[in-house]
């Protein structure tokens, strides 16, 4: 399978550039085939559109080949695909703290809220992020105050105190190690740019490497 995903990626990087100059176009990707809502075993270079139209109503120019060297496509209807608008994630925010922004232990400088978690036991919420950002990499102590923002972006304390440590996974600290104990490979590298910058899936379905119009 992964020799067919290597071909998928083949024809996604030579083909995507022109598929995104048709109107309607926003993403190309690829994945698995879909029949009436249901996914299939069939891969297949996925072109994502603003909305479905009748194939007749189109310009020859902007019709979806059924299939390219073989493959098939799958039009999905994604809706338009746009940027979110951004936040300063140095900011301070209440009472809802938004992911990705400044966070820390009183004793860091600064590090990235995470998400917030739930207690399996309890149901309470939790802050998640790393261990060097909110357990000052095993440094802190249960109870220490956590800011919002983070010290180095202005969070003071007592008066950006958002939480406090409640537990944490300590780091494993392996003296004289300069390469992980046990096989990891580096990671391939990543594919070329072409058209828009990779895009987090925004469907949810089993699509990879997808690229949208800038």
């Amino acid at each position: 399978m992964a020799s067919v995903f290597q071909r998928l990626l083949q024809i996604q990087f030579a083909f995507q550039e022109e598929l995104l100059r048709k109107n309607n176009v926003v993403g190309v990707a690829i994945g698995y085939k879909e029949s009436g809502g249901v996914r299939t075993t069939q891969p297949a270079v996925i072109v994502l559109v603003e909305q479905k139209k009748p194939t007749a109503g189109l310009n020859e120019e902007d019709k979806i080949p059924a299939q390219i060297n073989g493959i098939p496509t799958d039009v999905f209807e994604s809706g338009p695909i746009y940027a979110l608008s951004t936040i300063n994630p140095r900011g301070r925010f209440r009472p809802i703290i938004p992911g990705g922004v400044s966070i820390g232990h009183y004793k860091v400088t600064a590090g990235t809220f995470g998400t917030v978690v739930f207690d399996r036991k309890t149901n309470e919420k939790f802050i998640l992020s790393n261990n060097h950002v909110l357990a000052n990499s095993n440094e802190a102590l249960v109870g220490d105050a956590i800011l919002q923002p983070a010290a180095t972006d202005g969070g003071q304390n007592p008066a950006d105190v958002v939480a406090r440590l409640e537990r944490f996974i300590a780091l494993n600290y392996i003296e004289g190690a300069v390469d992980p104990p046990g096989p990891c490979p580096p990671p391939p590298p990543p594919p070329p740019r072409r058209g828009g910058p990779p895009h987090p899936n925004p469907s949810g379905k089993n699509h990879q490497f997808l690229w949208h119009k800038p």
